[in-house]
């Protein structure tokens, strides 16, 4: 198997994991709670809290409908725009790199199909106290991504 058809399958594994897993905690989330309803799972530090949120990141904009559909007309440029940046550089990456674009492009499409399908995007993990925003599984995808990449980028300063 050739090393781009080998790293091609590892993104897409680590893309549709990370978008299959985003996909069905808001799937059992939806089904299972009602809206602004909340669920201790450690005390009160961390909670499953159900919301719709139908604004931009951290729930700016809410309600505010040109903005949503731009941010999803964005959000979905971007992902395609990830997508053809990953094509043209695949062989370039480091295997944590190619991890990060996994990452990032699973969470980018969670998030987008939420917009298009949903028309808002279903957040749930609250860290009450330390944390005034409720994301999802999509967010902290991407926030884990963004970790890797700045890990990666140490690691290639010192070679």
């Amino acid at each position: 198997m050739q090393k781009s058809t080998r790293r091609y399958l590892i993104l897409s594994f680590i893309s549709l994991f990370s978008f299959a897993a985003d996909q069905i905690s808001k799937i059992l989330v939806d089904l299972y709670m009602i809206p602004h309803q909340s669920i201790e799972v450690i005390g009160n530090f961390l909670r499953i809290t159900y919301v719709r949120n139908t604004g931009i990141v951290f729930g700016l904009f809410l309600d505010n409908q040109f903005v949503f559909w731009l941010v999803s007309a964005l959000g979905v440029g971007v992902t395609f725009y990830i997508l053809y940046y990953i094509y043209k550089r695949i062989n370039e990456f480091s295997m944590l790199k190619l991890v990060a674009y996994g990452l990032i492009f699973g969470g980018a499409l969670g998030n987008s199909y939420d917009r298009l399908f949903r028309n808002f995007v279903i957040d749930f993990i609250d860290f009450n106290g330390i944390w005034t925003f409720i994301f999802n599984g999509a967010d902290a995808f991407i926030n884990i991504a963004i970790i890797l990449l700045l890990i990666d980028s140490y690691i290639s300063e010192d070679k």
